[in-house]
Protein backbone atom coordinates (compact mmCIF):
# COMPACT_ATOMS: atom_id res chain seq x y z
CA UNK A 1 0.00 0.00 0.00
CA UNK A 2 2.85 2.53 1.19
CA UNK A 3 4.80 1.78 -2.25
CA UNK A 4 1.63 2.28 -4.61
CA UNK A 5 0.78 5.28 -2.51
CA UNK A 6 4.74 6.77 -2.78
CA UNK A 7 4.57 5.87 -6.45
CA UNK A 8 0.81 7.63 -7.20
CA UNK A 9 2.64 11.20 -5.63
CA UNK A 10 5.82 10.54 -7.96
CA UNK A 11 3.38 10.91 -10.64
CA UNK A 12 0.54 13.20 -9.47
CA UNK A 13 -0.64 15.68 -11.72
CA UNK A 14 1.08 18.60 -8.74
CA UNK A 15 4.74 16.56 -9.37
CA UNK A 16 4.19 16.85 -13.65
CA UNK A 17 3.35 20.59 -13.64
CA UNK A 18 6.28 21.44 -11.11
CA UNK A 19 8.32 19.77 -13.75
CA UNK A 20 6.63 21.18 -16.52
CA UNK A 21 7.36 25.00 -15.03
CA UNK A 22 10.72 23.79 -14.67
CA UNK A 23 10.78 23.07 -18.29
CA UNK A 24 9.46 26.22 -18.85
CA UNK A 25 11.11 28.35 -17.12
CA UNK A 26 14.68 26.99 -18.10
CA UNK A 27 13.48 27.27 -22.18
CA UNK A 28 12.13 30.51 -21.62
CA UNK A 29 15.73 31.98 -19.37
CA UNK A 30 17.59 29.89 -22.69
CA UNK A 31 15.12 32.15 -25.01
CA UNK A 32 16.07 35.46 -22.92
CA UNK A 33 20.09 34.68 -23.66
CA UNK A 34 19.92 33.87 -27.21
CA UNK A 35 17.89 37.27 -27.44
CA UNK A 36 20.29 39.35 -25.35
CA UNK A 37 23.56 37.44 -27.39
CA UNK A 38 21.31 38.36 -30.80
CA UNK A 39 20.91 42.00 -29.55
CA UNK A 40 24.42 42.26 -28.80
CA UNK A 41 25.65 41.11 -32.06
CA UNK A 42 23.20 43.01 -34.12
CA UNK A 43 24.20 46.75 -31.88
CA UNK A 44 27.84 45.78 -32.70
CA UNK A 45 27.16 45.19 -36.65
CA UNK A 46 25.52 48.45 -36.75
CA UNK A 47 28.60 50.08 -34.74
CA UNK A 48 31.11 48.47 -37.04
CA UNK A 49 28.09 49.75 -40.19
CA UNK A 50 28.47 53.28 -38.79
CA UNK A 51 31.94 53.55 -38.17
CA UNK A 52 33.19 52.41 -41.41
CA UNK A 53 30.98 54.68 -43.23
CA UNK A 54 32.39 58.20 -41.28
CA UNK A 55 35.39 56.60 -41.45
CA UNK A 56 35.45 56.14 -45.26
CA UNK A 57 33.63 59.87 -45.48
CA UNK A 58 36.65 61.12 -43.39
CA UNK A 59 38.79 59.61 -46.01
CA UNK A 60 36.98 60.93 -49.09
CA UNK A 61 37.23 64.69 -47.38
CA UNK A 62 40.99 64.15 -46.86
CA UNK A 63 41.03 63.22 -50.34
CA UNK A 64 39.48 66.51 -51.78
CA UNK A 65 40.74 68.68 -49.26
CA UNK A 66 44.53 67.63 -50.87
CA UNK A 67 43.46 68.78 -54.40
CA UNK A 68 41.36 71.74 -53.35
CA UNK A 69 44.88 72.94 -51.73
CA UNK A 70 46.99 71.47 -55.13
CA UNK A 71 44.53 73.21 -57.23
CA UNK A 72 44.57 76.75 -55.23
CA UNK A 73 48.45 76.87 -55.66
CA UNK A 74 48.14 76.74 -59.56
CA UNK A 75 48.86 79.80 -61.53
CA UNK A 76 45.18 79.60 -63.10
CA UNK A 77 43.10 82.72 -61.97
CA UNK A 78 39.79 81.38 -63.36
CA UNK A 79 40.22 78.13 -61.04
CA UNK A 80 40.71 80.73 -57.86
CA UNK A 81 38.19 82.95 -58.87
CA UNK A 82 35.67 79.98 -59.28
CA UNK A 83 36.65 78.56 -55.60
CA UNK A 84 36.34 81.73 -54.00
CA UNK A 85 32.92 82.79 -55.02
CA UNK A 86 31.53 79.59 -54.29
CA UNK A 87 32.56 80.44 -50.66
CA UNK A 88 31.66 84.14 -50.70
CA UNK A 89 28.33 84.08 -52.57
CA UNK A 90 25.71 86.86 -52.63
CA UNK A 91 23.07 84.66 -52.09
CA UNK A 92 24.29 85.24 -48.29
CA UNK A 93 24.19 88.41 -47.77
CA UNK A 94 19.59 87.74 -48.01
CA UNK A 95 18.85 88.44 -44.23
CA UNK A 96 15.51 87.23 -42.28
CA UNK A 97 13.63 91.25 -43.47
CA UNK A 98 14.32 90.18 -47.35
CA UNK A 99 12.19 87.39 -46.84
CA UNK A 100 8.24 87.94 -46.67
CA UNK A 101 5.43 86.29 -44.87
CA UNK A 102 3.34 84.91 -47.31
CA UNK A 103 -0.54 85.22 -46.01
CA UNK A 104 -1.66 81.64 -46.12
CA UNK A 105 1.41 80.93 -43.37
CA UNK A 106 -0.06 79.49 -40.75
CA UNK A 107 2.82 78.76 -38.40
CA UNK A 108 3.97 80.59 -35.51
CA UNK A 109 5.59 84.56 -35.56
CA UNK A 110 8.55 85.10 -33.64
CA UNK A 111 9.42 88.46 -31.94
CA UNK A 112 12.85 89.44 -32.89
CA UNK A 113 13.48 89.45 -29.32
CA UNK A 114 14.17 86.05 -28.14
CA UNK A 115 12.39 85.55 -25.03
CA UNK A 116 10.83 82.26 -22.86
CA UNK A 117 7.37 82.63 -24.25
CA UNK A 118 8.43 82.34 -28.44
CA UNK A 119 10.73 79.54 -27.03
CA UNK A 120 7.88 77.39 -25.46
CA UNK A 121 5.98 77.96 -28.30
CA UNK A 122 8.75 77.09 -30.58
CA UNK A 123 9.11 73.76 -28.80
CA UNK A 124 5.96 73.24 -28.89
CA UNK A 125 4.94 73.92 -32.39
CA UNK A 126 7.99 71.43 -33.17
CA UNK A 127 6.30 69.01 -31.00
CA UNK A 128 2.93 69.31 -33.55
CA UNK A 129 5.53 69.02 -36.50
CA UNK A 130 5.06 71.86 -37.96
CA UNK A 131 7.11 73.75 -40.30
CA UNK A 132 8.78 77.43 -39.24
CA UNK A 133 8.79 79.76 -41.52
CA UNK A 134 12.07 80.51 -43.47
CA UNK A 135 12.26 84.08 -42.19
CA UNK A 136 12.33 82.77 -38.84
CA UNK A 137 14.80 80.30 -39.70
CA UNK A 138 17.18 82.48 -41.33
CA UNK A 139 16.72 85.35 -38.28
CA UNK A 140 17.35 82.01 -35.83
CA UNK A 141 21.16 81.25 -37.66
CA UNK A 142 22.29 84.74 -37.84
CA UNK A 143 21.36 85.50 -34.34
CA UNK A 144 23.40 81.62 -33.25
CA UNK A 145 26.19 82.98 -36.03
CA UNK A 146 27.21 86.31 -34.26
CA UNK A 147 26.41 84.48 -30.72
CA UNK A 148 29.26 82.17 -31.84
CA UNK A 149 31.67 84.49 -32.64
CA UNK A 150 32.01 85.68 -29.09
CA UNK A 151 32.04 82.12 -27.48
CA UNK A 152 35.88 80.34 -26.77
CA UNK A 153 36.40 76.70 -28.13
CA UNK A 154 36.16 75.82 -24.75
CA UNK A 155 32.62 76.10 -22.69
CA UNK A 156 33.26 76.63 -18.91
CA UNK A 157 30.49 75.65 -16.91
CA UNK A 158 30.72 77.12 -13.68
CA UNK A 159 28.45 75.55 -10.72
CA UNK A 160 30.11 77.09 -7.78
CA UNK A 161 29.60 80.75 -7.93
CA UNK A 162 25.47 81.01 -6.90
CA UNK A 163 23.61 83.19 -9.05
CA UNK A 164 20.87 82.99 -6.75
CA UNK A 165 22.05 82.56 -3.02
CA UNK A 166 19.03 83.20 -1.28
CA UNK A 167 17.75 80.10 -3.02
CA UNK A 168 19.31 77.62 -0.88
CA UNK A 169 16.58 74.78 -1.75
CA UNK A 170 17.50 74.56 -5.50
CA UNK A 171 20.79 73.70 -6.03
CA UNK A 172 23.04 73.04 -9.24
CA UNK A 173 21.59 71.02 -12.14
CA UNK A 174 23.54 69.87 -14.83
CA UNK A 175 21.55 68.17 -17.89
CA UNK A 176 24.48 66.73 -20.08
CA UNK A 177 22.46 64.68 -23.31
CA UNK A 178 23.98 63.07 -25.54
CA UNK A 179 23.44 62.54 -29.05
CA UNK A 180 19.84 63.68 -30.73
CA UNK A 181 20.17 63.32 -33.75
CA UNK A 182 16.95 64.90 -34.76
CA UNK A 183 15.06 63.33 -32.59
CA UNK A 184 13.06 65.62 -31.91
CA UNK A 185 10.67 63.38 -29.08
CA UNK A 186 13.69 63.00 -27.48
CA UNK A 187 14.49 66.43 -26.90
CA UNK A 188 10.79 67.10 -25.71
CA UNK A 189 10.82 64.89 -23.08
CA UNK A 190 13.88 65.67 -21.86
CA UNK A 191 12.73 69.38 -21.53
CA UNK A 192 9.07 68.06 -20.19
CA UNK A 193 11.04 65.60 -17.15
CA UNK A 194 13.83 68.01 -16.20
CA UNK A 195 12.38 71.94 -17.26
CA UNK A 196 13.37 73.99 -19.14
CA UNK A 197 16.72 75.91 -18.71
CA UNK A 198 17.34 78.33 -15.46
CA UNK A 199 19.80 79.52 -13.63
CA UNK A 200 20.62 76.75 -11.55
CA UNK A 201 19.45 74.44 -14.42
CA UNK A 202 21.97 74.32 -16.68
CA UNK A 203 21.72 72.09 -20.22
CA UNK A 204 24.92 70.95 -21.89
CA UNK A 205 23.89 69.04 -25.45
CA UNK A 206 27.02 67.31 -26.25
CA UNK A 207 27.02 67.00 -30.13
CA UNK A 208 25.71 65.30 -33.23
CA UNK A 209 22.15 67.76 -33.63
CA UNK A 210 21.29 66.44 -36.81
CA UNK A 211 21.47 63.81 -39.30
CA UNK A 212 19.17 60.47 -39.60
CA UNK A 213 16.17 61.74 -37.25
CA UNK A 214 12.93 62.80 -39.08
CA UNK A 215 13.42 66.56 -37.41
CA UNK A 216 16.73 67.60 -37.53
CA UNK A 217 16.26 71.19 -38.54
CA UNK A 218 13.47 71.29 -35.72
CA UNK A 219 16.17 69.91 -33.47
CA UNK A 220 18.95 72.24 -34.48
CA UNK A 221 16.46 75.47 -34.62
CA UNK A 222 15.32 74.54 -30.98
CA UNK A 223 19.35 74.11 -29.55
CA UNK A 224 20.33 77.10 -31.28
CA UNK A 225 17.49 79.92 -30.01
CA UNK A 226 18.18 77.94 -26.26
CA UNK A 227 21.69 79.14 -27.16
CA UNK A 228 20.81 82.93 -27.81
CA UNK A 229 18.60 82.78 -25.14
CA UNK A 230 19.27 80.76 -22.63
CA UNK A 231 22.57 81.19 -23.09
CA UNK A 232 22.91 84.93 -23.21
CA UNK A 233 20.98 85.66 -20.45
CA UNK A 234 21.63 82.96 -17.59
CA UNK A 235 24.79 81.27 -18.81
CA UNK A 236 22.89 77.75 -18.35
CA UNK A 237 22.59 76.60 -22.15
CA UNK A 238 25.80 74.79 -24.26
CA UNK A 239 26.62 73.09 -27.17
CA UNK A 240 29.57 71.09 -27.87
CA UNK A 241 29.84 69.93 -31.58
CA UNK A 242 29.96 66.63 -32.59
CA UNK A 243 31.85 64.74 -35.74
CA UNK A 244 28.32 65.25 -37.68
CA UNK A 245 27.98 68.98 -36.99
CA UNK A 246 29.72 69.39 -40.29
CA UNK A 247 29.53 70.06 -44.28
CA UNK A 248 30.36 67.06 -45.82
CA UNK A 249 29.33 64.74 -43.40
CA UNK A 250 25.51 66.32 -43.22
CA UNK A 251 25.28 65.60 -46.94
CA UNK A 252 26.02 62.36 -46.30
CA UNK A 253 23.73 61.40 -43.72
CA UNK A 254 20.18 63.20 -43.94
CA UNK A 255 20.19 66.59 -42.80
CA UNK A 256 21.26 68.44 -46.29
CA UNK A 257 18.47 66.04 -47.83
CA UNK A 258 15.67 67.25 -44.89
CA UNK A 259 16.72 71.26 -45.48
CA UNK A 260 15.94 70.77 -48.96
CA UNK A 261 12.65 69.38 -48.49
CA UNK A 262 11.52 71.59 -45.92
CA UNK A 263 13.51 74.83 -47.50
CA UNK A 264 13.89 74.17 -50.92
CA UNK A 265 13.92 77.92 -52.67
CA UNK A 266 16.31 78.52 -49.72
CA UNK A 267 18.20 75.37 -48.86
CA UNK A 268 21.37 76.34 -50.37
CA UNK A 269 21.59 79.66 -48.21
CA UNK A 270 20.61 77.87 -45.11
CA UNK A 271 23.20 75.15 -45.58
CA UNK A 272 25.59 77.41 -45.99
CA UNK A 273 24.48 79.34 -42.72
CA UNK A 274 24.40 75.84 -41.06
CA UNK A 275 28.17 75.00 -42.23
CA UNK A 276 29.06 78.42 -40.36
CA UNK A 277 27.45 77.44 -37.14
CA UNK A 278 28.73 73.91 -37.58
CA UNK A 279 32.49 75.44 -37.48
CA UNK A 280 31.83 77.80 -34.72
CA UNK A 281 30.66 74.95 -32.18
CA UNK A 282 32.39 74.96 -29.05
CA UNK A 283 34.72 71.50 -28.97
CA UNK A 284 34.25 70.97 -25.43
CA UNK A 285 33.40 71.87 -22.23
CA UNK A 286 34.56 72.23 -18.34
CA UNK A 287 32.42 71.84 -15.39
CA UNK A 288 33.47 73.11 -12.51
CA UNK A 289 31.90 71.84 -9.11
CA UNK A 290 32.18 71.40 -5.63
CA UNK A 291 32.41 68.23 -4.02
CA UNK A 292 31.29 67.30 -0.67
CA UNK A 293 34.56 68.49 0.62
CA UNK A 294 34.61 71.54 -0.40
CA UNK A 295 37.12 70.78 -3.17
CA UNK A 296 36.71 71.94 -6.90
CA UNK A 297 36.12 69.04 -9.42
CA UNK A 298 36.94 69.60 -12.91
CA UNK A 299 35.07 67.62 -15.64
CA UNK A 300 35.14 67.58 -19.15
CA UNK A 301 32.82 66.84 -21.39
CA UNK A 302 33.96 65.81 -25.43
CA UNK A 303 32.05 64.11 -28.04
CA UNK A 304 33.47 60.98 -28.43
CA UNK A 305 33.49 61.67 -32.59
CA UNK A 306 36.11 64.58 -31.80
Amino acid sequence: MSSSGRNSGANSPLSFADKAAETIQKNFRGFKDRLKVREKAAFNIQQLIEYSEEQDHLNLNKFFLRWIKLIKHTDNEEINRYISSSIQDDFMKIGESDIKIESNYTGIHLSEEFNQDDFEKLVNSFRNEQILHTRYVIMILNRAIDYLKSLPNINEINCIEDPEPEDRDNEFKVNVVGDLHGQFIDLYTIFDLNGFPSKKNIYLFNGDFVDRGAQQCEVLLTLLYGLVFYGGKYNSFFLNRGNHEDYGCSVRFGFKEEVMTKYCLYSKLLMKKCAQVFVLLPLMSMVYQKNNKHQINRILVVHGGI
